[in-house]
């Protein structure tokens, strides 16, 4: 998936307030910068594995956001990649992610819990959590957790305890995916009649 450099470029953009959940397909490999910001009624993400990048700003502003799927093959997130998404609850972040640039996930004012798989903290740039309540929990690996405490960023959070023996909701699907709206390869195609169209209004076919 290509980047934008304004979130108006995205080819999806006139459609964006339609966006409600993104089953994003197999064959990824970034979430490019701008694609889906401004999402505002967006409430579940689904990233396939394979996806090693997701993108400066790539889901900034979807304020409706709730769960997110991060895959354990993403290794950077980028700046600003979930900022403002204020109905974001629990994060989960993979033992691949590596690097958290600056204000990923400022302003996402909802979380009430942070799970971190990395035996090493990622590390963080500036303002990563700016705004996040500090006395959230952060769930960490046992054998981390005063690593945790001295790194930086992540020493801001004052209730770092161990993963073992703590149960975290990673993702919650809906039993039923609505179907009238669908990303496939990375593009929006929308569902009437039984068939596909793409955003263009041109029928599509997959095999």
């Amino acid at each position: 998936m290509r980047h934008y450099t304004y979130s108006s470029d995205a080819p999806w953009h006139q459609y964006r307030s339609q966006i409600e959940i993104l089953n994003l397909t197999p064959g990824l490999t970034i979430i490019g910068r701008n694609a889906f910001s401004y999402c505002r009624n967006l409430e579940l993400v689904i990233i396939p594995s394979g996806v090693t990048l997701i993108g400066g700003e790539a889901f900034s502003a979807c304020s409706s956001l709730r769960s997110i799927s991060i895959p354990n093959t993403v290794n950077r997130i980028a700046p600003s990649a979930f900022s403002s998404c204020t109905a974001l609850e629990q994060l989960f972040i993979p033992e691949s992610v590596t690097d958290i640039t600056s204000n990923a996930f400022a302003y996402c004012t909802a979380l009430s819990s942070i799970t971190c798989e990395a035996s090493n903290p990622p590390t963080l740039s500036s303002g990563v959590f700016y705004e996040v309540d500090k006395s959230i929990p952060l769930y960490v690996p046992t054998e981390s957790v005063t690593l945790y405490q001295t790194a930086n960023g992540w020493k801001e959070f004052y209730n770092i305890l161990p993963i073992q023996g703590t149960q975290t909701t990673i993702l919650d699907i809906p039993a039923e995916i609505p179907q009238n709206k669908i990303m496939y390869n990375g593009k929006l195609l929308i569902r009437h009649n039984d068939k596909l169209y793409s955003v263009t209004g041109a029928e599509v076919n997959i095999p």
